[in-house]
């Protein structure tokens, strides 16, 4: 699914050569020549990022950024031809969430647009995780029981298995949805791995990490199976206790 991306700039010029490639990144993006127009366009359109150049002509982009936050709940990524430290942190302090120095490369910008997405998506899944909680006690598969109050793993003798914060929160979001392919950018979001830049590989190795703590390698069809290209699925029937 594309993501509308919001350019809040007097020079559309600028951004109308640069659509095309965002467009084949996966962004959509639509234009705003000043603050009335962009906030306009976030009443009507769901926008997922907005982008504002900091040098808008006759208009403080802190009191820009202030005009979105107070009204609007999407990240603010802030471009800037001289980026002092000063300048970024009171652009930081007043809400923005990212700042780019101009000129910049498209495949940066694309990069960063994703990583504040990600972010996003992130605080979004873990609002919702929070929300539903407490509705699950715990749940078994193949003799294991993922006990959700406690964060633990039980095996078949009642014994917790070690599992780290990021293992447990992967098992319990693929025990959760028995039988649906989980994306890789869904599982990062769920293990709340800040620190990690290849967030693909990241999963990859806690997967691997998972499967060795539950014998996935030694049995004759697995817990968790591999969709190829796209991420993970929990491959088999679950229980859940309330």
């Amino acid at each position: 699914m594309n993501h509308s991306i919001l350019a809040i700039d007097k020079k559309l010029q600028t951004w109308e050569r640069i659509e095309p490639f965002l467009k084949s990144k996966g962004f959509e993006l639509l234009f705003a020549h000043d603050e009335p127009q962009g906030i306009r366009i976030l009443q009507a359109e769901s926008i997922d990022l907005v982008l504002l150049n900091k040098g808008m002509a006759e208009t403080d982009y802190l009191e820009i950024i202030s005009s979105i936050r107070t009204r609007f709940v999407v990240p603010v990524v802030v471009l800037a031809q001289d980026s002092k430290s000063s300048d970024r942190i009171t652009g930081l302090e007043m809400g923005a969430d990212d700042f780019i120095t101009t000129p910049f490369e498209m495949e940066e910008l694309a990069a960063r647009i994703k990583a504040n997405l990600r972010l996003v998506d992130r605080i979004r899944y873990a609002v919702e995780s929070e929300r539903h909680q407490e509705e699950i006690a715990a749940i078994q598969f193949r003799g294991w029981r993922l006990d959700l109050r406690r964060h633990q793993l039980l095996d078949e003798d009642g014994e917790v298995v070690g599992l780290t914060p990021g293992e447990y929160q992967l098992l319990e979001t693929l025990a959760r949805s028995p039988g649906v392919a989980l994306s890789r950018t869904r599982l990062f979001a769920a293990t709340r791995e800040r620190g990690a830049v290849e967030f693909d590989r990241a999963i990859d190795v806690q997967i691997s990490r998972l499967r060795q703590k539950l014998g996935d390698d030694q049995q004759a069809t697995t817990i968790i199976r591999t969709i190829r290209g796209f991420g993970y699925m929990f491959d088999v029937k679950t229980r859940v206790i309330r």
